[in-house]
């Protein structure tokens, strides 16, 4: 069995994880130690017990003889300044890294820790300052997502494919958003945004927060019609929605790429004043 110790925690009693035969890791989230410890909090567990700590962790002795501390247990990946560990009893997944950027991966160069999408159960981001294209696509298992504050950048197609995903929690620091993150997300119905002056979410429609450009509709959208007001569709915007068939949209709206693809049920476009 895994503990995950959330940087919340600042303070360990005398023996307050100890003598538990199953368990075989303690997962520390934060870069900075507990301020106070008694006497070895973490005695008489399994012989083989590992402590996990991140490689910036400011005390990677922590206040244990124990156990096999490991504070270089994390893949680096590149040179992004980014780092996962993926905990194989608990199915826990942490990617971390003070100002982290995780890499672009493809539809071709699936994400680093593709072997493990189906099996992973919990998805921790820390740290972390852009997220990738490709980055937490096809998390089957996953049903939501939080990404921490310290985010500004979603990147292309960042959390696509996740077929069980059902909310998205994203921070007032979020200022960039590439082609339709969420395609494909099949039970994805609501996108928080705390306090974030750039985007905004309404019906099950991702905007700009002066709603100019529509970057995500979503795939759980009902409906058969819509009209659509905004000046620019972005990338890829309403693809694989399978209520739509038929849409209406003004001549002088800017249209990127591919922005109705895989819309299987759309019959009509209507557009509305003279063409350009």
């Amino acid at each position: 069995k895994t503990i995950i110790i959330p940087d919340t925690v600042v303070t360990f009693k005398n023996s307050s994880i100890s003598n538990t035969n199953s368990l075989a890791t303690i997962l520390f989230e934060t870069t900075t130690p507990p301020t106070t410890c008694g006497s070895d909090p973490f005695v008489n567990n399994k012989e083989e017990m590992k402590i996990i700590v991140r490689e910036d962790f400011d005390n990677p002795n922590i206040c244990s003889t124990q156990a096999t501390i490991m504070n270089n247990a994390g893949t680096k990946m590149g040179d992004y300044k980014a780092y996962y560990i993926y905990e194989e009893v608990s199915k826990y997944l942490f990617v971390y890294g003070k100002q982290g950027k995780i890499k672009d991966y493809t539809e071709t160069e699936p994400n680093t820790w593709n072997s493990k999408n189906a099996e992973i159960q919990t998805l921790k981001i820390k740290d972390i300052q852009e997220i990738g294209s490709y980055s937490f696509s096809r998390l089957t298992k996953i049903q939501t997502i939080t990404l921490p504050e310290t985010v500004t950048t979603i990147k292309d197609f960042a959390v696509a494919g996740n077929e069980n995903v059902t909310s998205i929690t994203i921070g007032s620091q979020v200022n960039s958003i590439g082609s339709n993150p969420f395609v494909n997300c099949s039970l994805l119905t609501d996108i928080t945004f705390n306090n974030n002056q750039y985007f905004t979410f309404e019906e099950k429609i991702l905007f700009t927060s002066d709603k100019s450009k529509i970057i995500s509709y979503l795939k759980t959208r009902e409906g058969d019609s819509y009209t659509i007001t905004s000046t620019s569709i972005g990338k890829y915007a309403f693809s694989s929605n399978d209520y739509l068939k038929t849409i209406t949209i003004s001549s002088q709206t800017i249209l990127e790429d591919n922005p109705f693809t895989y819309c299987l049920s759309l019959e009509n476009i209507l557009i509305e004043g003279e063409n350009k």
